[in-house]
């Protein structure tokens, strides 16, 4: 796979609309380029897996300790609230962190 669609690398590294990129070579993406687009996936598919399990140990963990304490179902609530806040700062935290100029 030599060329690129323009419009899906235009939007990630702000060339210039209209230039059908190559990979490597001249005027085409570097590869360090496309490194860092590959650690940029990585990082946000990793957000919603951690937003998932977060949310799912809440409730589950909850659960749990409603059935050894008797106390249900307040708990399983009280740690779904605590999984969707954990989740939720994580995605959070990796927006607050990306530097959008480097995109």
């Amino acid at each position: 796979m030599r060329h690129v669609e323009h419009a899906a690398l235009d939007r990630a590294s702000r060339r210039v609309v209209g230039v059908r990129p190559v990979w490597g070579g001249q005027g085409g993406v570097t590869d360090s380029e496309v490194k860092d687009l590959w650690r940029l996936a990585g990082k946000y598919s990793a957000v919603g897996i951690e937003l998932a399990v977060a949310i799912a140990l809440g409730y589950f963990g909850g659960e749990w300790i409603d059935g050894k304490i008797g106390t249900a179902p307040y708990l399983k609530w009280i740690g779904l609230a605590c999984g969707i806040v954990a989740g939720f700062k994580g995605l959070y935290d990796a927006v607050r962190t990306t530097d959008l100029d480097k995109l």
